[in-house]
Formats: C-alpha cells, sequence, structure tokens
C-alpha cells in the first residue's frame, strides 16, 4: 500500500518585508495606545473620587492622552494610505494623503510631548508648600508652555507654506536641524524636571531610603533621553543615507515613526508613575498616608477599615479626622475635643477618658514662614475610651 502524498505547505506571505513596514508602525502605535492609557485609567482610580481630587496636573495629562490617542489614529490611517511601503508601490494620491497625515501627527506629537511635561510641572505645583518651591514649579510650567509653542512652530512651518507636508519640498539639513531642536530643547527640560523632583525632596525630614523611593518616581522619565537620541539617529539615517536616491517620501520614516511613538506615550506614562502610591505614601509625614488621613493639596488616600468611625482599636486616621474636624471650630485643644464630644453624641456614647497623645499637624496657612527652615509641630494625642 502506497503512502499518502503529503499536502504541500501554505504559501506564508511575511506581514513585513523589505517594501511593506507598515504593519510594524500599526503594531508599534497600538500597543502603546493601550500602555498608555491603562497608566491613566490607573491614574483616574488613584484620583477618585473626581470631583475631590482631579487637579490641573490629571486635566492635562488627560488631555495629552486625548491626544497621542488622535496622533496614533492618524499614523494608523497614514499606514493603510501607504506610510512604511515603497513610495513606487503607492497611488501618488493615497502617497499625498500618508504624508499629509504624517505632517499633522508630528504637530500632535510635540503638543502631546508639552501636555506631559506640564502634568509632572502642575505636580511640583500641588506638592510645593515653600515659596522657592512653589516659584520654581511656576517657571518649569511656563517652560513647558514655551516648548510646546515653539516646537509646534519648528515644525508646522516649512519653507513650502501652501505645501507643507511635501518633504521634497525642503533640504534634508533643515528637517534635522528642526528635530534636532525640538528633543534638544526636550531633553533640557526633562533634565530640569528630574534635578527639581531631586531638589524638592532631599531636605525633607524623611529617611534616605523613602527619599529615592519619591525620586525614582520622578526617574522614569531617564529612558526619555535614550529614546529621543535613538529617534535623531534614525531620522539621521533616514535624511542622509549611503545612496542618496534611496531617500522615500513614505518608506524612510518607518524607524523614526515607531521611535515617535514610543517617545511620546512613554512621555505620558512617566508622567503618571510619580502619582502612583508607592512612591507618594513617605512624601511628608502622612502625605498619602495610610490610615485615611487627608494629604495635602488634594491627595488622599482611602482608609481601611469601616466607614462608619471608630470601632474596636481605634485608629490613628480615625482619630487624625476628628483633629482636622475640630481645627475648622476654632483650631487647637479646645476645637479637638469638641470634635470629639459631637463625634461621641452622635453614637450616643459616653466619653470617659480623653488625654494628649501624639499628634503632628502641619500648618498650611504659615506661607509667611516659608524661609525658614525649622519645620513647625503641634503634638497631641488623644486616649479615647468608651463605655
Amino acid at each position: 500500500m502506497s503512502s499518502p502524498t503529503p499536502l504541500p505547505y501554505p504559501e506564508i506571505h511575511p506581514i513585513v518585508d523589505d517594501n511593506n513596514q507598515g504593519p510594524a508602525i500599526t503594531i508599534a502605535a497600538a500597543l502603546c495606545t493601550i500602555v498608555s492609557t491603562l497608566f491613566f485609567a490607573s491614574r483616574l482610580w488613584i484620583r477618585w473620587p473626581w470631583t475631590q481630587l482631579f487637579g490641573r496636573d490629571d486635566v492635562a495629562t488627560a488631555v495629552g492622552v486625548v491626544v497621542s490617542i488622535v496622533q496614533s489614529t492618524l499614523v494608523m490611517v497614514a499606514v493603510r494610505n501607504g506610510l512604511g511601503q515603497r513610495v513606487e508601490t503607492v497611488r501618488p494620491e493615497l502617497a499625498e494623503s500618508a504624508e499629509k497625515m504624517l505632517y499633522a501627527s508630528c504637530i500632535l506629537y510635540v503638543l502631546s510631548l508639552c501636555l506631559g511635561k506640564l502634568a509632572v510641572g502642575l505636580l511640583f505645583i500641588r506638592l510645593s508648600s515653600g515659596k522657592l518651591h512653589l516659584t520654581i514649579s511656576k517657571y518649569i510650567c511656563a517652560a513647558c508652555v514655551a516648548f510646546g509653542i515653539i516646537s509646534i512652530f519648528l515644525v508646522g512651518i516649512r519653507q513650502e507654506t501652501t505645501h507643507p507636508w511635501d518633504v521634497r519640498a525642503e533640504t534634508a539639513e533643515s528637517t534635522y536641524n528642526r528635530w534636532l531642536a525640538i528633543e534638544v530643547l526636550s531633553a533640557a527640560i526633562e533634565g530640569c524636571l528630574i534635578s527639581f523632583a531631586v531638589f524638592l525632596v532631599w531636605k525633607l525630614q524623611m529617611s534616605t531610603q523613602s527619599k529615592l523611593t519619591v525620586i525614582s518616581g520622578f526617574a522614569a522619565r531617564l529612558p526619555l533621553f535614550a529614546i529621543a537620541a535613538a529617534r535623531l539617529w534614525s531620522i539621521r539615517q533616514s535624511l542622509f543615507p549611503a545612496d542618496p536616491t534611496s531617500v522615500d517620501s513614505t518608506f524612510s520614516p518607518t524607524i523614526p515613526t515607531i521611535l515617535l511613538q514610543l517617545e511620546m506615550h512613554t512621555n505620558l506614562i512617566s508622567a503618571t508613575i510619580p502619582c502612583l502610591r508607592i512612591f507618594l505614601r513617605n512624601f511628608n509625614s502622612g502625605y498619602l498616608g495610610n490610615a485615611g488621613v487627608d494629604a495635602p493639596n488634594g491627595y488622599k488616600s482611602r482608609p481601611f477599615g469601616k466607614r462608619s468611625g471608630i470601632s474596636g482599636d481605634h485608629s490613628a486616621g480615625s482619630v487624625s479626622n476628628l483633629a482636622t474636624q475640630g481645627s475648622g471650630r476654632g483650631g487647637g485643644k479646645a476645637g479637638f475635643m469638641e470634635a470629639l464630644e459631637l463625634r461621641s453624641a452622635d453614637r450616643g456614647e459616653t466619653k470617659s477618658k480623653a488625654s494628649h497623645t501624639m499628634k503632628e499637624v502641619y500648618d498650611d496657612d504659615d506661607a509667611a514662614s516659608d524661609g525658614s527652615k525649622r519645620r513647625i509641630m503641634v503634638r497631641q494625642t488623644v486616649d479615647v475610651m468608651y463605655e
């Protein structure tokens, strides 16, 4: 009996080849968009309830994420129209459409970069308590806005004003110098952001390990330097190849576009990483604490345990909340004890004993003493027993 004839293997056509690398751009854009969106979703969860905790830094990040999604969508549409393919294999009208989409996406790219950096600057404003820190934070925000405006003009204004998307209408040197200026400005602002994070944290009265933990959240921006350098190198390789005739308006931008996606979304992700509790829970005493203590400038952690009040052993977080209520009724010991009495009366219980224990209060209104290097603290402790 003769053996059966084996079936031939199906012919496999690679998705990415030497003449079509568009799918690689689409995959990179889709993956980066998904990851940055997930990080932003985690930021939204941290900020709940939004009416109390959502700040200007979160607004800047939200707008940046929306801009990045639109930018990545334009890039994927450009791929459908021929981006990543050899120009001779693309119909002229589709090639022109791809160039228009790529031009618009570059403008949105620098806008997203600006918003990601601005979000970190606004976070610094939210964290700053001293006048010096606050002033520097505002200057950083102004620098981020200036960077965005300058970069948009650098990308948007071309030698050919009627067809600015036509890269063939300008020299390779001018194109490279434009992106070099943008990336150098971006790197300078990144250096300021990371350096100021170190300056903001280093003199705080906290352990070195806690300081390094906070700084590491902002140090997540360091990979942006490497990505920007790689992108500049890829732009130079695409504009100045060994064979000058191999410059292709739709195929040559493949690697720079992939690295552009990586840089843009990494910029937004690194704007969210410092907001995670693992990095900021030790920032100042009680900042993002674990007992439901309200943190300054709108940051607050969720309390552990039941929300109905003190039960069992009375947690420090509940006592802290009572102290906060008491400070609104006149402040000091009298207001604090009044809050205890009101809380007891609401539950129908009788307070039998109260004594001073340790409570640390930071006076946020003491802006006039920002220049002082001394920390002013009021220490109280309350030992509450109910019958």
